[in-house]
């Protein structure tokens, strides 16, 4: 509920930005309302866009431009500036302090002023005649700035800030102190924008609540072949939508979205932040939520993985009614939806009537398992994908055979670092007898058996009633033991702290021979039943990653954690896909082993694309942050990029 009411509001915000912020003045008949009503006053501060110091962009340009291997590369934009400023550079602006634009309002008027910190307006104001923009000095003090078949812009300078606008009106009362406006932003990022909803003149809110019910309603049209119900649900899903934007913008406070380059922390981020009006039934939703952000399934947190979630949302349900009873409405469309696409089934097993029965039986066992989940106020649980390489083991040369010369290969290096065997050995730091054991359990294998990769994925959490999965499990088992092909479910075939096992080996029919090739000819799946619990495994050894996430789990309960996050490690991805046998460009293949080189050797493990949801103080934060090693990955392929298209090749 609340991530789906940050997304909602945040088209809200877009769709009121599009709409109001073309236009400097409100429409004329909300100006005569206002003006006839005397609440046209004070300017108060509705939006603000924060820029961070030109000294700290230019140190941040750096650093960034460092690990792309140009570490000077601020410097050469401050060479430009002077080359095209002929040497005067940016001189009258104060590079110390952070500039933007701060968006005010009197009720009426939407009023955008430009804010630059400076020593002298007039030394910056003259840069502007070598690009032939015209500057006139005005006798109201105003200086109006006239750029080639543009509309002009007024500059007025007041205690070492120049204000800049397209009305010379709105500078009449310029904001008071930018500076502490915008050094609230800009402690944390370089790059920032602040909007206070509640400060949002009503008449601009219901213009936008109109425009955007007026954008649904026309894509509300129905379509050629759609049958009444789907059109029906269409329309019920966007009324409840346009409801709890209504309802959020009364509920929210104010929003931002920040990006960051940390130096310090060799990263980079971007924040979407919102916080609730104090009181609200939101403020207490998201306080109870913050309370209990504590989850036995810590053990899906795995940062060596490819990719892992974790996710725990734990609240009050009666805080939620409102959310609850949609979601009621919803499950009850749902369910009559599954019933009718089941009774109108004319294919295959459909062709059964028995068979329809059980299969709407199934669907809405499952459904109701969902609804009492979701009713509990938990979402509690995660997700872990493995990826590695699907090595040939005993090829110590990587010349793609186990062959004699591998033997030799182990012979020479018995007892020394088994760096030597190309990474196809038993994994252990010397080379040792368990190398011998793996070539010659692999002698005469080539690279072309090879699956390319090795894919385990395990996805798991909190369910309220587990025998309703492990009943429908049975029911639909039935139904395909009917099918010839049907490989059959092992019952009971494992047993762990609690957890119940069901295993099977489904066979692979895509005709991509991609597919084919990570997955194989058939793929290991596993259902484990627990208390509250339920685990969906899937790939190579499956059954023992889940054991292992229970463990962690169980050293770890009731552990604290973020309300959401997800990570993917690029440097499993990239090795895969440097090791991958489908790539035959050599040139490609070696920049893929060169960043993939770079992540395993250089990187410490800090090569993650996180996102991260926690609670803070009368509000949410979800960070997205690119890690070095993800900056230097990127940095890399665009070094080898350039030198590719310049003809210089790859180094």
């Amino acid at each position: 509920m609340i991530y789906r009411r940050a997304v909602l509001l945040t088209c809200f915000c877009l769709l009121t930005t599009t709409a109001l912020c073309p236009i400097a003045a409100a429409p004329p008949a909300l100006q005569q309302d206002k003006a006839a009503s005397g609440a046209v006053g004070e300017h108060e501060s509705v939006a603000i866009i924060a820029i961070n110091s030109y000294d700290n962009l230019i140190a941040d340009t750096n650093f960034i431009g460092g690990l792309a291997g140009y570490p000077e590369v601020g410097n050469m934009v401050e060479g430009f500036l002077a080359l095209f400023t002929q040497g005067k550079g940016l001189v009258g602006l104060d590079k110390s302090k952070p500039w933007g634009i701060i968006v005010t309002t009197d009720g009426a008027n939407f009023m955008p002023i430009g804010c630059l910190p400076v020593h002298d307006s007039n030394d910056l104001l003259q840069l502007l005649g070598a690009f032939q923009i015209k500057v006139d000095q005005r006798d109201d003090g105003l200086v109006e700035i006239t750029p080639p078949n543009s509309p002009s812009l007024f500059v007025v300078e007041k205690d070492g800030w120049a204000y800049v606008s397209n009305q010379s009106r709105y500078l009449d009362q310029v904001p008071a102190n930018p500076e502490q406006k915008f050094n609230s932003l800009v402690k944390d990022y370089d790059l920032a924008v602040e909007a206070s909803i509640q400060k949002i003149p009503s008449e601009y809110r219901d213009l936008a609540i109109h425009q955007l019910r007026a954008g649904m309603e026309e894509g509300l049209k129905r379509e050629a072949d759609e049958d009444d119900e789907t059109f029906k649900t269409r329309q019920q899903w966007s009324e409840t939508q346009l409801k709890n934007i209504v309802e959020s913008i009364e509920e929210i406070d104010r929003m931002v979205v920040g990006w960051a380059i940390d130096s310090g922390q060799q990263n980079t981020y971007v924040d979407f932040l919102y916080y609730a009006t104090p009181g609200s039934a939101l403020s207490q939703m998201m306080a109870s939520v913050a309370a209990n952000a504590r989850s036995n399934y810590a053990g899906f947190y795995q940062p060596e993985s490819a990719a892992c979630l974790t996710f725990v949302t734990k609240s009050d349900p009666k805080l939620n009614a409102v959310g609850l009873e949609q979601m009621k409405e919803t499950m009850a469309t749902f369910r009559e939806q599954i019933g009718d696409a089941i009774d109108q089934g004319d294919e295959g097993l459909l062709k059964n009537s028995e068979t329809k029965k059980t299969l709407e039986k199934v669907a809405l066992e499952l459904l109701a398992a969902m609804e009492e989940t979701i009713a509990t106020g938990k979402s509690v649980g995660g997700a872990v994908l493995d990826l590695s390489p699907d090595r040939l083991r005993g090829d110590f040369d990587g010349n793609g055979i186990v062959d004699a010369a591998d033997y030799t290969i182990y012979q020479d290096n018995l007892g020394l670092d088994a760096a030597v065997l190309n990474g196809n050995g038993s994994g252990a730091a010397t080379v040792g007898q368990a190398d011998y054991a793996l070539w010659k359990a692999n002698f005469g294998a080539t690279a072309a058996s090879s699956s390319g990769a090795n894919l385990t994925l395990v996805v798991g959490g909190y369910v309220k009633d587990p025998s309703k999965i492990d009943s429908s499990l049975r029911e639909l088992a039935n139904i395909a033991e009917k099918e010839s092909d049907f490989p059959g479910v092992n019952w009971n075939a494992d047993e762990h702290e609690g957890v119940t096992f069901h295993t099977m080996q489904l066979p692979i029919e895509d005709d991509d021979p991609q597919v084919k090739k990570l997955l194989g000819s058939k793929v290991d799946c596993s259902i484990g039943i627990g208390k509250e619990s339920v685990y969906f495994g899937f790939g190579r050894d499956n059954l023992a990653k889940t054991k292992e996430i229970i463990d962690s789990s169980r050293a770890q309960p009731d552990k604290t954690m973020p309300i959401a996050e997800w990570m993917v490690s690029l440097g499993p991805i990239m090795q895969v896909a440097a090791e991958s046998p489908d790539i035959d460009d050599p040139q490609q293949k070696q920049i893929l082993q060169t960043i993939a080189q770079m992540l395993r050797n250089e990187t410490h493990g800090k090569d993650h694309i996180r996102a991260v949801g926690t609670a803070v103080e009368n509000g949410f934060r979800y960070r997205i942050v690119a890690e070095e090693g993800v900056l230097r990955a990127l940095g890399k392929a665009a070094e080898s990029a350039n030198q590719t298209a310049t003809g210089g090749g790859f180094q």
